[in-house]
């Protein structure tokens, strides 16, 4: 037999009926029979493990996750531990100097405290990093700071005088680079859009790695409305590569909504044929 068999094990099976058992027999990734009778007569061909008394539990469930951006900030720069402008402005600017000419400069996490209470300008990212795209959300997520080279790529700037100024903020100089609310999303709907294939591959292959160690094996990712990450949920899974079961959700009111039912009902369409 090619199977493993894991034995004086306390093996809590979540079945309503609060059964606990101590042999578990497992088969090509499939629990094949669970007991607190000896298994090993039974299956004496088989690898055995030792649990010496350990707890086994079937796999948790992540109940409400952004995914893409947990995965994403396996492979983006992270200010939550930064404590102040100084250490701010060495850690983006080194960063920035890991990156291929024109690669987007992404993080997250920071907050305007370490400048002094006082939200930034893209003129404070320009000073740092000029020659490159960046986009730095804050750490509630509702708001991003872009330096001027990300405007130009986004061509923000030829619409500005349209845009509602509580939303993309403005002053004497124009956009300032400070964005809030349906602007962050949309802002960070078409970077994400241009991001290559393998920046989603090596990000979600980080994050996957990190949900299995810690026993979690499915997860409900509540933002899934960008067609881009639906379609490399499903090509990574179909390949093999990352083992986390997605349940895929989207907000509803968003073009990005739209497109996600249209995408959704397109699958159904296909498992029906």
């Amino acid at each position: 037999m090619s199977g493993i068999l894991f034995k004086n094990a306390k093996i809590y099976t979540m079945d309503g009926n609060d059964n606990i058992f101590s042999y578990m027999y497992i088969e090509d990734g499939r629990i094949v029979e669970l007991s607190n009778q000896n298994l090993i007569e039974k299956y004496k061909d088989c690898k055995i493990i030792d649990l010496n008394g350990r707890a086994v539990f079937p796999g948790f469930v992540e109940s409400h996750m952004h995914l893409i951006e947990a995965a994403r900030s396996m492979v983006e720069m992270d200010f939550k531990n930064v404590k102040n402008r100084d250490d701010f402005e060495h850690a983006l600017y080194s960063f920035s100097k890991t990156k291929e000419p024109n690669a987007w400069i992404m993080g997250s996490g920071w907050s305007e405290i370490v400048f002094g209470g006082i939200m930034p300008h893209r003129f404070d990212i320009d000073k740092l990093v000029s020659d490159k795209p960046v986009c730095l959300i804050r750490q509630d997520g509702h708001s991003l700071i872009l330096n001027t080279k990300a405007l130009d790529v986004l061509n923000l700037r030829n619409n500005e005088s349209a845009m509602d100024s509580e939303t993309a903020v403005k002053d004497e100089f124009g956009l300032t680079g400070l964005f809030y609310e349906n602007w962050v999303f949309e802002i960070i709907g078409r970077i994400m859009d241009m991001m290559p294939d393998i920046y989603y591959e090596i990000a979600l292959l980080r994050v996957d790695s990190e949900l299995i160690k810690n026993g979690i094996t499915l997860v409900n990712d509540i933002m899934t409305q960008y067609p881009r990450y639906y379609n490399t949920y499903k090509r990574l899974q179909n390949e093999g590569k990352i083992k986390v079961r997605i349940i895929a959700g989207s907000l509803g009111n968003s073009k990005e909504y739209s497109e996600f039912i249209k995408l959704s009902e397109t699958e159904k369409l296909k498992k029906v044929q």
